[in-house]
């Protein structure tokens, strides 16, 4: 399985019917990124010309399917409750208005059920630190990569702010990954939790980058403290606090809307994309202090 983006292409299979004279594709959906249900596996295929309905066969060896769903006109169905850590071969059969099946199925999709987070260790680091993270969960795949960006919407118009350097699964599990945070990335708190996701390698090869899934493990960016002192002096002194005013409420302008010329990040000290209240509250806290390559302190 190779791995999903928040835009990913669906996986088309074929139907080949013999007896029926059904045609049509059977479209396995990277569906848009979205928490994942435990023990999940969503599909979602195109209509078949003149199918009155579909099943859906499943089971854990390939070509042998030890259980069925027979569905109406719908073109989609999600599996629940299936064991974590267990390979799913799934097939499909159109229907015709007499009842009776194609006899061919539909091309064979394989995969683990959506992955799942349920903790991460260390759960936070200052800005523009580099650091390894151990990724706990289950229904990661040999190829599954974490993404820090995917499901968190500020970064859809900032911009992603945490990259992976490389990615590795221990187990079913557990993965581990060495992660650099922007030195302007964007300081979450307990309201706005940064989601973090799991991307397992994809079911066929038009599934774009893989399939995501997740839950509301929260991973924290802490507040670089020595970005207090905004024109480097040594110092957070009131010149930091004047350049600061100078920059009040510009915006990042995300596209397609025009730069703002007055936004800097080296003022957003929050790196949520806008200079506001804030970030003027991360500098009134490190008022007076003196910078060094440790942070600021009293």
């Amino acid at each position: 399985m190779a791995r999903s983006n928040r835009h990913a292409p669906r996986a088309r299979l074929r139907l080949r019917s013999r007896e029926v004279a059904l045609a049509g594709l059977l479209v396995v959906a990277a569906l848009a990124p979205r928490a994942a249900e435990a023990g999940s596996l969503s599909l979602a295929w195109d209509a078949v010309a003149g199918a009155s309905g579909y099943r859906v066969y499943s089971g854990t060896s390939p070509g042998v399917y030890t259980g069925s769903v027979t569905l109406g006109a719908q073109t989609s169905y999600t599996f629940t409750n299936l064991p974590d850590c267990q390979t799913y071969y799934v097939a499909v059969k159109a229907i015709d208005s007499q009842g009776r099946l194609s006899a061919a199925y539909s091309n064979q999709i394989i995969g683990l059920p959506k992955p799942t987070v349920t903790g991460i260790t260390p759960t936070g680091s200052p800005q523009g630190s580099t650091l390894n993270v151990t990724i706990t969960g289950t229904n990661f795949d040999t190829q599954a990569r974490p993404d820090f960006n995917l499901l968190n919407p500020i970064e859809q118009s900032i911009g992603p702010d945490i990259a992976v350097n490389s990615s590795g699964s221990v187990s079913c599990t557990q993965l581990n990954a060495s992660i650099t945070l922007a030195p302007h990335a964007w300081v979450n708190d307990a309201t706005r939790p940064r989601v973090v996701a799991v991307v397992n390698q994809a079911r066929q090869a038009s599934d774009g980058n893989g399939i995501a899934g997740s839950a509301g493990d929260k991973f924290r960016v802490l507040f670089d403290t020595r970005r207090a002192d905004i024109d480097a002096s040594g110092r957070v002194m009131d010149r930091d606090f004047l350049l600061w005013r100078n920059a009040f409420g510009s915006a990042h302008g995300t596209p397609p809307l025009p730069p703002d010329p007055n936004y800097s990040a080296a003022v957003d000290l929050n790196g949520d994309g806008i200079v506001d209240g804030v970030d003027l509250a991360l500098l009134v806290s490190k008022h007076a202090f003196t910078c060094d390559a440790t942070g600021c302190h009293p």
